[in-house]
């Protein structure tokens, strides 16, 4: 977590809600991510999952994006953005740490972990996919 020092002059309608708090830091930073995730597109809520789930995932299962992230946020996608996240994934499929296979007979692309990754600075993984054995 990133450490950042704010100052914030809270109105007075706030007060009686930061005394009920007896940790005001945790608070503010609950309240804001639940603003953040109302907030944010289902588009990158899949992403984020996408990239958190194949972390956790061994390297000889296969899986679709929608095995992924869930059908609950696969149901939230318009089928424009599951096209376009499918398109992402498969152009980007190292960056998240996968390697595509092919199609499985729904026509839905196929992935596997990659077995050997590694970490960007910016904590995702990048696949080396000539080591990748399907």
């Amino acid at each position: 977590m990133k450490k950042m020092k704010i100052t914030i002059t809270l109105p007075e309608s706030l007060h009686a809600w930061v005394a009920s708090h007896t940790d005001i830091e945790m608070a503010i930073i609950s309240a804001i991510e639940v603003v953040v995730a109302k907030e944010a597109l289902p588009f990158e809520i899949a992403s984020v999952q996408l990239r958190n789930t194949v972390k956790k995932m061994p390297t000889d299962i296969q899986f679709t994006i929608q095995d992924m992230i869930g059908l609950a946020i696969w149901t939230k996608l318009q089928k424009d953005d599951r096209l376009a996240l499918g398109r992402v994934v498969k152009a980007n499929a190292g960056s998240f740490g996968i390697v595509y296979l092919g199609k499985n007979s729904g026509n839905q692309a196929v992935y596997k972990r990659c077995p050997i990754s590694t970490e960007t600075s910016s904590g995702s993984s990048l696949c080396t996919p000539h080591n990748v054995t399907s």
